[in-house]
């Protein structure tokens, strides 16, 4: 039986002019709080295994935390993405990282600047979890770590499981292949 206490939520509403400020009952809890902010699909489910195993021994909360950026065109209270799908996509990421023994707090912001909005969220010092894949240019996720670590927080990053490029090459090579197929059939040009 899962401990998980998968509840709704309301979205806090991120201003970058507003400070957030976190809710009373966590300013009562004196325990460390390890957050691993949503990067990618991959990325935070590795993000979510590494900080689970780390939130236990430290006997920390685990919290995962996601700034959905919304375009200006869009109202804060009605997001280009619903809130609903936003909530579920993030208990499928702490189903699929096998967190079923934990309590998971999710909080989920929507605000216009993601930077920003985790500069407010984020108490000092605070140590983070983010998870990326691994490659030799800098990506948004490492960009995102070194900003936080600029910030004073104490990142810790974590590289999730490379996607198979066989699989990659095997659609390409499928599609070419069909289109092959489809010049065969029309004949010769000539």
């Amino acid at each position: 039986m899962s401990t998980l206490n998968e509840k709704r939520t309301e979205p806090l509403i991120c201003d970058s002019e507003a400070e957030f400020h976190s809710p009373l009952d966590d300013r009562l809890d004196n325990r460390l709080n390890v957050t691993v902010i949503f990067t990618t699909p991959e990325g935070t489910v590795a993000a979510l295994k590494s900080a689970a195993d780390l939130s236990t021994q430290l006997g920390a909360r685990l919290t995962l935390l996601v700034a959905e950026a919304v375009p200006i065109h869009f109202s804060l209270d009605r997001p280009h993405v619903s809130i609903d799908f936003l909530q579920r996509r993030s208990w499928a990421l702490v189903y699929a990282a096998g967190i079923v023994d934990e309590e998971v707090k999710i909080q989920i912001c929507l605000c216009r600047n993601r930077r920003l909005a985790l500069k407010s969220m984020l108490a000092p010092h605070a140590l983070v979890v983010i998870g990326g894949r691994p490659h030799w240019w800098r990506t948004a996720e490492r960009k995102l770590q070194n900003f936080l670590r600029r910030l004073g927080h104490q990142v810790i990053w974590v590289e999730s499981e490379k996607q198979s490029r066989p699989q990659a090459e095997t659609a390409w090579q499928a599609t070419f292949l069909r289109a092959l197929e489809i010049m065969e059939m029309k004949g010769p040009h000539i």
